[in-house]
């Protein structure tokens, strides 16, 4: 990036501010980019802490800028709550800061030099941003989703009916005898379930009543015969 000359000041030996961070928003006066500027005027909270045994970083490349920046106006995340690469201690500054609504997400050890291109916040970040544009464009998602499991039930718990009267009609079928539908599906499921059961109780007593008279007959037959042979005799 090429810095003009003519933002050092008179009170500077050469293009090098006291701090780290005093030179990161110089630089940035170059890069003319709205988020570095917009980053620039929020309140500051820190300076620029480096690891223990780094001295110095390299501020020329914008986006080396750009973490700077966020590192001291962004939020500490201490703990679990750190990135990977801040806990195995990558990255120039001491602590694993980030700015939200920047950066994509990624924290100001990542942005540095990578742009956070590997940094395990940056997924969770973006993910929450997609859920809450899909929140804002259909509020009512939830609810919708509800209406059409509703939607469903009532229909499948109506073809459990229909199916329960079609097997009523037909009491000598047994393939369904054994079905059982949940009482919430359908409001009179347990009635046509009673019918069910009495219409083939019937036809099974009427089996039954037809196995007996024919047993009857036979018997009345054999009867008959031995009445005829009697007579013969």
């Amino acid at each position: 990036m090429y810095i003009d000359p003519d933002i050092i000041t008179e009170n500077q030996e050469s293009y090098g501010p006291k701090t780290p961070l005093q030179w990161a928003e110089q630089a940035l006066l170059q890069a003319n980019s709205k988020p570095t500027m917009t980053i620039a005027q929020m309140e500051l909270l820190r300076g620029v802490e480096l690891r223990w045994g780094r001295d110095q970083i390299n501020l020329f490349p914008p986006q080396n800028c750009e973490a700077a920046l966020a590192y001291s106006r962004g939020q500490v995340r201490n703990g679990v709550l750190a990135c990977l690469d801040c806990k195995r201690g990558r990255g120039p500054f001491a602590k694993c800061v980030t700015l939200k609504g920047y950066l994509k997400g990624s924290c100001s050890n990542c942005h540095y030099s990578a742009e956070g291109a590997r940094c395990s916040l940056r997924t969770s970040e973006q993910e929450q941003t997609a859920k809450s544009k899909t929140d804002t464009k259909n509020p009512s998602g939830s609810l919708t989703s509800i209406r059409q499991s509703k939607t469903l039930a009532k229909r499948s718990g109506r073809t459990k009916c229909s199916a329960l009267l079609e097997l009523s009609d037909d009491s000598a079928s047994e393939s369904n005898t054994n079905e059982r539908i949940h009482p919430r599906t359908c409001p009179t499921v347990l009635e046509l379930e009673w019918k069910v059961r009495k219409r083939q109780r019937k036809a099974m007593r009427m089996k039954k009543l037809a196995i007996l008279h024919k047993r009857i007959g036979d018997l009345l037959e054999e009867e008959v015969d031995e009445l005829n042979e009697y007579n013969d005799s």
